[in-house]
């Protein structure tokens, strides 16, 4: 049953190890999309890490289809939130 139903079983050591060694790295939209809302620092190690897999990470069509569709709204979204925390911040430092 094992062989028939893999993906419920924790892989072994060896599997394991094998996978994070030669597997190709699929990237999705929210990946890329994620360096427009995380932190700088955030960023920089994601990209460090993204940086050591280079040889083996693949963007699909469909993934950079959704990343060009969904930008504009993304970076518009985090000015909102942006804008949202700094009016917070004048409100409270006018409450003071």
């Amino acid at each position: 049953m094992k062989n028939k139903f893999y993906g419920y079983y924790k892989p072994s050591k060896e599997t394991f190890d094998s996978l994070w060694d030669n597997a190709l790295i699929v990237l999705d939209a929210n990946i890329l999309l994620d360096f427009y809302r995380l932190s700088k620092s955030t960023c920089d190690d994601l990209f460090e890490v993204l940086k050591t897999l280079e040889d083996r990470i693949w963007i699909p069509y469909q993934a950079a289809n959704e990343y060009h569709k969904n930008i504009v709204n993304v970076v518009k979204s985090q000015i909102k939130q942006n804008d949202e925390a700094l009016q917070a911040l004048y409100a409270f430092k006018k409450f003071f």
